[in-house]
């Protein structure tokens, strides 16, 4: 009975007996012993002296010990426990409506859903099927209003259950029909065994992708790489900072430059070993980029600090006005000066955009030698160190200012006007940089936790360089790397401009809000219309090279306008500058401009935006935001349904006419009809 396949006894799954009370261990054993002695051909009288059980009986056991227990496998000794079902219960005994008073009673019915599956199979199936769709595979039904937002609930599962049970016949004295909850809580229960049974698929399908992507983690096994001195592996990545700051930018004129932006990035790149912080930056962008990449990689090596009076918006050495921490150096790279641009073996990042680019790819691996692991989309466990660093740096940081969008909208920490409470407050950038400072230096020389035994950072990597038998020797990037200016190099794709003809312009290049040329390109008139490359440094703009980006020809320096050649700053500063004077049109009123901009965007977006305007109507609109800009009073638009309605010609709402609910305008010039 007992086959080579069933393997070993030894290897038989077994239940933990001392967990069981005494009867029950002691019941268990004896039918233990049974089937062992069976297993070493003991005869069946000397099996039955000494554990009491006939043949038959031991038999019985047996049989229940190799029963399958699907996937291969069998029961094993968990069969020989008292009152242990080796396969699920099925009824067999037809369902009989009881007596009239006791009809609504649910009990008396067990096994009567298994019955019922028995009967219509395709009720079960189709149960599962709408237990498992997921809401990004769901069908919006002709009739319904709203497409579906998520998985189908439990009573809308029990509705459709019964409607298709009375489609197939099932009376109203049968069951579920005759019970008080028409079956609803053996339903729940067959759903319930559904999302046991099925864990995994279960989460994708009604958990959301929230809790799908938490599935990556949590099995068991650890990392297969794992650091045993420091900087081996070193993770970088980036997040939101949630603060409506100003960008305050001082030109040499004197003028300061208040740019509002609502939400920014910052970098940090965190050795795993010691949890140390390496390199921190400031992106002023919308998304992460490889500049941001590239400079959170530049701020751990000492090149950085040569340029920290370039006016680049990033954490450096520098004093802090917080007074929660201590002021001084931040950074690992100006704490512990023999760690100044150390190498490091591995690199790990997600597969964001700005971490695939060819740029940061190609320029880390060059001058750092290091490999890059990039780790599965959406999988924060990967990175489990830099995720938790930048947890708790937003703790200590952002979220104890008044202006903060906080962890979310239901955070009691967030105020109900913050975007407007931050710009009206100021909140300046220099300040945000100051106090994330802070909280770098806080983290690197002042706060102790479990994963160094309650050691600083900044002792334990002193530790290391201090101490030789430790068997960790600081390997520094070689001088000829860190003049390198590589990394500091930002490339952009752009054509050559000029004209040749009676409006002769000599050759020029046109990006980053400056006109680049050199004698080379200036003097080639073959030049215009051709690609080059362009590097301009990241930290001063006014550094720029070219190269042909079909020959490679090496074009040589370049030198911009003269009215950026005075100003070191570093390249994104100065795209925010050039931005917002671009954004306004010259001798305009910014007031007036922005009331102009808001009548173009309620009139594209109104309701009647999409049908044809002909020409006439088209010109009179232009004519109208001409003349809200000169101040003339020709004409005016207004709704069509407001003829009879007296403005004050000239007046500030004219610069804003009134549109209606369907957004249809009219061209008053004077004259009413």
């Amino acid at each position: 009975m007992i086959q080579q396949y069933h393997g070993e006894l030894v290897d038989w799954p077994h239940p933990d007996i001392t967990v069981l009370d005494d009867a029950t261990r002691r019941t268990f054993l004896n039918r233990k012993l049974a089937v062992e002695l069976y297993a070493a051909d003991i005869p069946y009288g000397e099996i039955q002296e000494q554990t009491k059980f006939s043949p038959n009986e031991v038999r019985r056991l047996l049989r229940r010990c190799v029963a399958s227990a699907g996937e291969g496998c069998i029961v094993g000794f968990y069969a020989l426990l008292p009152s242990f079902r080796i396969k699920p219960y099925f009824r067999t005994k037809p369902i009989i409506a009881k007596h009239p008073l006791a009809d609504q009673r649910s009990s008396g019915y067990a096994g009567a859903l298994a019955q019922l599956f028995e009967k219509f199979p395709d009720v079960k199936k189709d149960l599962i099927q709408k237990f498992f769709l997921q809401p990004d595979k769901q069908k919006k039904s002709k009739n319904s209003r709203s497409p579906q937002l998520g998985p189908q609930p439990y009573i809308e599962i029990h509705g459709e259950f019964l409607s298709e049970l009375r489609t197939k016949g099932v009376g109203e004295n049968e069951w579920p029909f005759l019970t008080e909850d028409k079956g609803r809580r053996s339903l729940l229960r067959f759903l319930h065994s559904l999302k046991n049974e099925r864990s995994e698929r279960a989460v994708k399908a009604r958990m959301g992708a929230e809790a799908t992507n938490n599935l990556g983690h949590g099995m068991g096994p650890n990392a297969l790489i794992s650091p045993l001195l420091p900087f081996a592996v070193v993770e970088l990545d980036y997040t939101v900072i949630d603060i409506p700051t100003h960008v305050r930018v001082i030109d040499p004129n004197g003028t300061g430059h208040l740019i509002p932006i609502s939400r920014w990035y910052l970098g940090l790149l965190v050795e795993v070993k010691t949890s140390a912080i390496l390199g921190a930056h400031i992106s002023l962008e919308v998304n992460p980029s490889a500049d941001c990449a590239l400079q959170t990689m530049l701020s751990s090596v000492p090149v950085v600090l040569d340029a920290r009076n370039s006016g680049d918006v990033r954490i450096e050495v520098r004093s802090t006005n917080m007074d929660f921490v201590a002021r001084g150096p931040t950074l690992i790279c100006s704490l512990i000066p023999q760690l100044a641009g150390q190498a490091f073996s591995l690199l790990r990042v997600d597969n964001g955009w700005c971490n695939i680019a060819n740029d940061f790819v190609n320029n880390v691996i060059d001058v750092f030698g290091c490999a890059i692991e990039f780790g599965p989309p959406r999988a924060w466990w990967g990175r489990s160190l830099v995720e938790r660093i930048i947890g708790v740096s937003k703790e200590r940081g952002e979220h104890r200012l008044k202006a903060t969008y906080a962890s979310g909208p239901d955070d009691v920490r967030r105020p109900p006007d913050v975007e407007q409470l931050g710009l009206n407050d100021g909140i300046d950038l220099d300040f945000v940089v100051d106090m994330l400072n802070a909280v770098v230096r806080e983290h690197n020389t002042i706060s102790t936790g479990d994963r160094l035994n309650g050691a600083t950072v900044i002792n334990v990597l002193q530790r290391f360089v201090d101490k030789h038998e430790l068997l960790w020797v600081p390997q520094p990037l070689p001088r000829s790397i860190n003049s390198n200016d590589r990394l500091l190099m930002h490339r952009r794709k752009v054509e050559v401009r000029g004209e040749w003809g009676v409006h002769t312009r000599r050759p020029y290049i046109n990006t980053a809000y400056c006109r680049y040329t050199n004698p080379r390109i200036a003097s080639d008139f073959s030049m215009i219309g051709r690609k080059v490359f362009v590097y301009i440094n990241r930290l001063d703009a006014r550094e720029a090279w070219a190269s042909d980006a079909e020959t490679g020809e090496n074009l040589g320096k370049l030198y911009g306008e003269e009215k950026w050649e005075n100003w070191r700053c570093a390249l994104r500063v100065r795209e925010l500058v050039g931005a917002k004077a671009k954004g306004r049109p010259r001798g305009r009123s910014p007031d007036i401009y922005a009331r102009s901009g808001k009548v173009d965007y309620e009139f594209v977006t109104s309701e009647n935006s999409g049908e044809n305007i002909g020409k006439k109507t088209a010109l009179a609109i232009a004519k109208v935001a001409r003349d809200s800009f000169t101040g003339s009073k020709s004409a005016s638009l207004k709704p069509a349904e407001e003829d009879n309605h007296n403005n004050n010609v000239g007046s500030d709402n004219d610069l804003l006419p009134n549109i209606n609910p369907r957004g249809i305008f009219k061209l008053d010039s004077g004259n009413k009809k």
